[in-house]
């Protein structure tokens, strides 16, 4: 693979800012391959939850802004506990629709001649 045609891909709709409410606003950051590969536990949902902590960058309250180095975990732990379930749903569209590194492979069977396309998308899937 020329690693020169291998692009990034964003959908449209895509924004690293959560509403929570009126006035609250949780600003993401992207993982990084590091944060993806520290997501070691045992159950989907406290993966799920340690990467969302993991990404949190800012907490706004209406002009307070809260950086998440000085947030303790204690506090994360309880704020992330007291989300709405359609916040966690715009949460996950967040992960969904952030930026994946993707290739369109063209391929050609061998023995049917038939072609046909691979989609590599995402880091794990060059590095896998």
């Amino acid at each position: 693979i020329n690693l020169e045609d291998i692009d990034v891909h964003m959908k449209k709709e895509h924004t690293n800012e959560i509403s929570v409410t009126d006035k609250i606003k949780i600003f993401m950051k992207y993982p990084g391959l590091k944060d993806m590969t520290d997501v070691k536990v045992d159950k989907e949902t406290d993966q799920i939850f340690t990467l969302i902590k993991k990404c949190i960058n800012e907490i706004h309250d209406g002009e307070t802004i809260h950086n998440r180095i000085d947030i303790s975990e204690k506090e994360l732990d309880e704020f992330i506990d007291s989300l709405t379930t359609k916040t966690f749903e715009d949460l996950g569209t967040f992960f969904e629709t952030m930026p994946k590194v993707m290739h369109i492979l063209k391929v050609k069977n061998p023995k049917t001649k038939k072609k046909g396309e691979v989609v590599i998308e995402g880091i794990q899937s060059f590095f896998g």
